[in-house]
């Protein structure tokens, strides 16, 4: 895998979780929805600010 994707390559652990899943009969490409505060990130460009907020 390394050879063809180079830098793009996932992690060997994450090739190990999708084993697991992929054996557990799970074979859906979206995230498992998961508790606590989404994930926000704030850019500033130009003298603008802007807001990502996950989930709006």
């Amino acid at each position: 895998m390394t050879l063809g994707l180079k830098d793009e390559c996932p992690h060997r652990k994450t090739i190990f979780r999708w084993y697991r899943e992929f054996q557990r009969g799970n074979f859906t490409l979206e995230d498992a929805e998961r508790k606590g505060r989404p994930k926000a990130v704030n850019v500033s460009n130009r003298g603008k600010h802007y807001c990502c907020e996950e989930n709006a």
